[in-house]
């Protein structure tokens, strides 16, 4: 029995290390989203931002490499606390996107990611009429899933890569 849930463990970790592998080591100008805790005194909760985006942060903030970057974001998931703790953090300076609490997005999420993608993207492309807050509260609960997500450089559309 504990072989069987070592396995179960390991297999868990190495997909999530996997998924996490695959956004950090993207910088491209329209990399994938990556979302984290924030604790500020202003505001406490999930934030999105495309990966080369929070590389910017820690390369202005804290000096960091790509090779130092992607080591602290890769120990910080595997430990299970990405979290920036900043008094002084301003979150639009580094296009830090608040994750609200979105009902109609609550209430998809436990129709089955599947549903879920087709109720908000045709195809692998967001849906027109969909807001801001949605768009934020959606990038997070596809992450949660680990469904990576971008926006298209071509389109300007949010896209996901299964």
């Amino acid at each position: 029995m504990r072989i069987i849930l070592a396995i179960l463990f390991t297999s868990c970790m190495s997909s999530s290390i996997s998924f996490i592998e695959k956004i950090i080591h993207d910088f491209d100008t329209n990399s994938y989203f990556i979302v984290f805790q924030v604790e500020t005194d202003h505001y406490n909760g999930l934030v999105t931002v495309p990966n080369e985006g929070l590389y910017y942060y820690y390369h202005q903030t804290n000096g960091f490499t790509k090779e130092e970057y992607i080591e602290y974001i890769r120990n910080e998931f595997i430990k299970k606390v990405p979290v920036i703790k900043s008094d002084t953090l301003n979150l639009h300076k580094w296009d830090f996107e608040k994750v609200g609490k979105v009902e109609t997005i609550k209430q998809n999420e436990g129709i089955g990611v599947d549903s879920f993608i087709s109720t908000y993207f045709e195809g692998r492309v967001l849906k027109d009429n969909i807001s801001d807050e949605e768009r934020t509260a959606i990038i997070s609960q596809l992450f949660e899933w680990e469904i990576a997500s971008k926006i298209d450089d071509e389109t300007g559309y949010l896209v996901i890569k299964r």
